[in-house]
This record gives C-alpha cells, sequence and structure tokens, in this order.
C-alpha cells in the first residue's frame, strides 16, 4: 500500500519487517528479494538514516552463511553510515551484528564492552531491562562467565517477557534457563516453542540477526530434562534446518553440541555419529575462521578417537610422504603404509605440494594444474560482473516480463504467471549482484580469491579422504599443509 501511495519510508518500514518474518518462515529467497527492493527504495531517498539498513541485511546474511571477513567491513559500514544519519537504531543493530561476530569467531572476552554498551539503547522500564540482561546473559553462558549469567536472570522477570509472545528471545531465554537449572521454566519453554519448531529465531528488527533455529532451543531443552530420543531428535531437525537455509556457523556450533551430548554415552552407534560430528564441526570452523568452535572440536575429536582406539597420530617425519599417480587413482606412501585414493581435483592440488615440501604455489597455479611463474600470476579482479549492455538488456527483458506478468494474471494462466515470476527472480538476483548499493558496479571477485577457496575446499576434501585410511597422516596434512594465497606443504 505504501508503494502504491508513494510513500518510500512506510515501504522501506514495511520491506524490511518482511524480511525479518520471510526469515523466520525459512523463505530465505522472498527475504532476499525484500532486500534488494530495500536497496532500490534507500537509493531512491538518497540519506544515511535510511542507507544503513540494507547495508545491515547484508551483513546479516554474510554473518547467517559464514562469511565472516566480508561481514566484518558490512558491520563497521552500518555504524558509520549510522552515525551520518543520527540514527541510534544504527547503533544497536551495530553492537548487536559485532557481538555474533565476535561470538563465531570465539572471541569472547571482546564482547563485554559492546554488552555493556548495549545498555545505552534501552530505556530503564522493566520490559526494557529484562529484554537487555536475558541477550547478556546468553552471550555470558556461552562465553563461560556463569557468575555473570546468573546476575542476569531474574525469573518473574522471564516469566513476563515470555508473556508478551516475542519469539525473538527464544533461543536466548532457552539458553539461561537451562544454565540455572530452573526445571519449571525449561518445562514451561519445552511446552511452548514447538509451536515455532519450523522457524528460525531471528533478532528481529533491533538487532537483524538470525540466532538459529526454534529446535535447537527444544534440543537444549531436551538435553537439560533428561529426554534423550527427544533431544536426538531436535539436534539431527536443527542440523538439517541451518544446513539448508545454509547457516554454517550455527550448523558447527549445533554440530559440537551434539557430538558432546552423544560422547558420554556407551553404545558404539552414538560414538561414531559424535566422531562424525565433531569432524563436521571442526571442518566449517575451520573452513569459516571459527577459532574457538575448531580448538573445542579438535580436543572432542582426539578424545573419542582415543576412546574408539584409533591408532594415535603418528609423528612426521620430512621425506616419508609420497603420491604417485597409478592409472585413475592415487597411491599414496606414508611410513610403512600404502593406500590408493580416487583421482580427484583436491587429491592432484594435494600431490603437487607434497611433490615440494616448502615450496610456495598461487592458488591460481594449484586450480589451473599449470606450473606458471608466480610473478606473472593476475592478482586483479575481472572486472564489473555485469556490463552496461548486459545490464541495459537485462532490464529491458524485466520490463517487457512484467507486461507479460500482467496478462498472464488477467487470463488466470497460473503456469504462465509462474514461468514469467522464476525468470524474473532469476534476472533479479544476477543485476543484485552485479549492483551494489547506489548503483555501483560491484566487482566480480578477484580470480584469485575464487580460486583461494575452491583449492581450500578441495584440499580439505582430500585431506578428509586421507582420514578414513590414515587419521595420522590426516593429522599431520592439517599441520603442514597451509592454504591462502599462496598454498605449501611444510612437513
Amino acid at each position: 500500500l505504501a508503494e502504491e501511495l508513494g510513500n518510500p519510508v512506510e515501504a522501506l518500514r514495511g520491506n524490511l519487517r518482511s524480511i525479518m518474518d520471510f526469515l523466520a518462515l525459512e523463505r530465505l529467497d522472498d527475504a532476499y528479494r525484500s532486500m534488494r527492493a530495500c536497496e532500490r527504495i534507500t537509493e531512491e531517498l538518497n540519506h544515511p538514516a535510511y542507507a544503513w539498513r540494507p547495508v545491515a541485511m547484508h551483513a546479516l546474511r554474510a554473518l547467517w552463511e559464514g562469511h565472516l571477513d566480508e561481514a566484518e567491513p558490512l558491520i563497521a559500514e552500518v555504524r558509520a553510515i549510522g552515525e551520518r544519519g543520527a540514527d541510534v537504531n544504527a547503533r544497536a543493530v551495530y553492537t548487536m551484528q559485532k557481538v555474533r561476530l565476535l561470538h563465531y569467531r570465539g572471541d569472547f572476552d571482546a564482547q563485554l564492552p559492546l554488552l555493556t554498551d548495549l545498555e545505552g539503547h534501552w530505556n530503564d522500564s522493566d520490559i526494557a531491562r529484562t529484554t537487555l540482561n536475558v541477550i547478556a546473559g546468553a552471550e555470558h553462558v556461552d562465553a563461560g562467565r556463569d557468575a555473570k549469567a546468573l546476575r542476569c536472570f531474574d525469573r518473574e522477570s522471564v516469566l513476563r517477557l515470555l508473556r508478551l509472545g516475542d519469539h525473538t528471545l527464544q533461543l536466548a531465554i532457552a539458553k539461561l534457563c537451562v544454565a540455572v537449572e530452573d526445571r519449571d521454566l525449561a518445562e514451561r519453554l519445552h511446552r511452548r516453542l514447538p509451536v515455532t519448531r519450523e522457524h528460525l529465531v531471528t533478532g528481529g528488527m533491533l538487532y537483524m540477526t538470525i540466532e538459529g533455529p526454534t529446535s535447537w532451543g527444544l534440543a537444549w531443552l531436551a538435553r537439560f530434562l533428561g529426554r534423550d530420543d527427544e533431544t536426538d531428535e531436535h539436534y539431527e531437525h536443527a542440523l538439517e534446518v541451518a544446513r539448508r537455509t545454509r547457516g554454517r556457523p550455527v550448523e558447527g556450533l549445533i554440530a559440537l553440541e551434539h557430538a558432546e551430548q552423544l560422547s558420554g554415552r556407551s553404545d558404539s552407534e552414538a560414538q561414531s555419529r559424535a566422531l562424525e560430528l565433531a569432524r563436521s564441526a571442526r571442518d566449517i570452523a575451520e573452513e569459516i575462521g571459527m577459532r574457538g568452535l575448531k580448538s573445542k572440536a579438535d580436543a572432542l575429536c582426539e578424545a573419542l578417537r582415543r576412546d574408539a582406539g584409533e591408532p594415535a597420530p603418528l609423528a612426521a617425519e620430512a621425506g616419508t610422504l609420497t603420491m604417485s599417480r597409478t592409472g585413475d587413482s592415487w597411491l599414496v606412501r606414508y611410513g610403512n603404509v600404502e593406500f590408493h585414493l580416487k583421482d580427484v581435483r583436491g587429491v592432484r592440488m594435494l600431490a603437487r605440494l607434497v611433490a615440494e615440501p616448502g615450496r610456495e604455489l598461487h592458488v591460481l597455479d594449484l586450480s589451473t594444474g599449470q606450473k606458471a611463474p608466480v610473478g606473472t600470476v593476475d592478482r586483479g579482479d575481472s572486472g564489473a560482473a555485469l556490463d552496461d549492455e548486459a545490464k541495459r538488456q537485462y532490464r529491458a527483458r524485466v520490463l517487457e516480463l512484467r507486461a507479460e506478468l500482467d496478462e498472464a494474471e488477467r487470463w488466470n494462466d497460473t503456469a504462465r504467471a509462474d514461468a514469467v515470476r522464476k525468470e524474473i527472480d532469476f534476472i533479479a538476483r544476477e543485476l543484485s549482484q552485479a549492483v551494489g548499493l547506489g548503483g555501483r558496479d560491484r566487482r566480480s571477485g578477484s580470480a584469485a580469491e575464487r580460486a583461494r577457496v575452491n583449492v581450500q575446499r578441495r584440499i580439505r576434501d582430500a585431506i578428509r579422504r586421507i582420514e578414513s585410511y590414515h587419521p595420522g597422516l590426516a593429522k599431520h596434512l592439517d599441520r603442514s599443509i597451509r592454504t591462502g594465497a599462496f598454498c605449501a606443504y611444510e612437513p
């Protein structure tokens, strides 16, 4: 209605609220479409009081998907634009997104001044104080600051907060009531949360974050209440939701928690699943830079290996590892052990590094399989994602499609209308990837950056393949293979 009335400010608010609702309902494609609408509106408004919001939405997505290095400058930009527009809400969003970034990285001590700063964004009402205490208390629980978490908990205030029916604090309240061992409150929440079991919990408009699946909170409660079968079911459901919605950091955190829960059982099936989950958590942590999670996952993997009677990792000796091509496989020799690996790209990259210990190879050399001199590698970006002519043609096609969609809807031709909408959505995705805030061309990712990500992923996959044959060698390679813009095997 706001769009029809030509009121861009209300249209922006409507789209922003739609985004948070779409995210809660796991309708991510709809949410991202609304994000693009917000970008268009803020470009029209051309004022910093509004311009920070689409940036915050991009930061939200980057955080959720685990692009932490991409999220950090976006979060800083939220604060800078908000200050130019004198919008105090921008500071609150900046604070919570920064807290979430530090949480994922495991930098819990750095959260403390931010949590203190958050107090300045709330009035002095009971509901405001309780909300702040619940948010801060949950962060203290994850950081192991138990005394601070206990001071944040006021049972009656939390019950009043729950009666308001706001879903944005569900996970924080569940975490806090388990930490303070309030069984009665845990039972109440356990009965209440299944209503939104299929939802993601978000921080709403105030914080613009995605906290995780509701079933994650149900897993905490069921575990605290001693309901093992329910705990397993909720953890597995939460993992599936995180994977489906591409929430990599949360997937890693859930995987480790579930692994810890299963590791306390004596049956072999639970132990095997625990080790699988711990390794998954470790791989995610390594991939996206979650240092705290990586440390915990490494320790749990090691403990589970020992309990399973797996051989301890062997000490590495320079020159003992060789990889040679034999037909459509690779013969790996390490000490007295030999085994074959299927010939895939990650194994070929690993073999190149192993063949020249200590030599740095640029990721473009590894990804192309050529031995071009490092000095000749083009590390520049590849220009605008779409040139002006391509964008013009796309936009002209959208106008044609909108006319076609109007006609299809007038004739109640649903099949044709659906096909047209899909093409419009595809073009919208292409344009959104090519055009950033203010209509500026996005530079397509540099060839080197794309290669770095792909090489790291493929080498990690190769090491995981090796782990099933020789855990000790996999451990050695985890320590000895350095990835980045330049990669090397450094035994």
